[in-house]
C-alpha cells in the first residue's frame, strides 16, 4: 500500500466535520484494514442513514420529473405550446425515468416502497405541472396517480393528450 493510503494505527487522520472527505477516505481504509478501533461509529451510522434518505429522495425527485413531464404531455392542450416542447417533454421522461430505473434496480427496499414513492411524487408533479400549463396555475390531473408502475417505468410509454382535451381541439 502507498504511503499516503495507510491509516495511523492510533489514530484518524481526518475528522468528518473538518475534513468530510478525508474522514470518508480515513473510515474506508480503517474497514478495509479491519482496524475497527479506528471507525467514528455514530459518524458513520449517521452517515449512512443520510445515505439512504439521499437515495430515497432522489428516487422520489427523478419520479416527480418523470410525472411532471407525463402530466404536461397528458393535459397540455395548446397545439402550438405541445408542437414546440413535446421533445424535449419526452426526453426528460427518458432521463429521468432510466435513472429511476437504476436505483430500483439497485434497491429492493426502494423498489418495495414504490407506491408510497409514487404517491408523492406524484403530488408534487401536478402542482409543478398545473404551474407550467394550466392558465389558472392549479394543480393538474386526477388526483390518484393514473399510471402504473409499469407504465411509469417502461420506455415505450408515454402519454397521449387526456380523452377530456381531445374534443377540445
Amino acid at each position: 500500500m502507498a504511503e499516503s493510503k495507510k491509516i495511523s494505527s492510533v489514530l484518524p487522520a481526518h475528522r468528518v466535520d473538518e475534513d468530510y472527505y478525508g474522514w470518508l477516505v480515513d473510515q474506508a481504509l480503517a474497514l478495509r484494514a479491519r482496524q475497527y478501533h479506528l471507525l467514528d461509529g455514530d459518524a458513520l451510522a449517521e452517515e449512512l442513514d443520510e445515505m439512504g434518505r439521499r437515495e430515497r429522495d432522489t428516487l422520489v425527485s427523478d419520479l416527480e420529473v418523470t410525472l411532471r413531464h407525463m402530466l404536461k404531455l397528458a393535459y397540455e392542450k395548446r397545439p402550438i405550446e405541445r408542437r414546440r416542447r413535446e421533445r424535449q417533454w419526452k426526453l426528460d421522461v427518458v432521463e429521468h425515468r432510466d435513472r429511476a430505473n437504476d436505483l430500483l434496480e439497485r434497491s429492493g427496499s426502494l423498489a418495495k416502497d414504490f407506491e408510497e414513492f409514487k404517491a408523492k411524487a406524484y403530488a408534487r408533479a401536478r402542482r409543478a405541472a398545473g404551474i407550467a400549463i394550466g392558465p389558472d396555475q392549479k394543480p393538474i390531473g386526477p388526483l390518484e396517480c393514473p399510471w402504473s408502475k409499469e407504465q411509469i417505468l417502461s420506455d415505450d410509454f408515454f402519454p397521449s393528450l387526456a380523452a377530456d382535451f381531445k374534443s377540445a381541439k
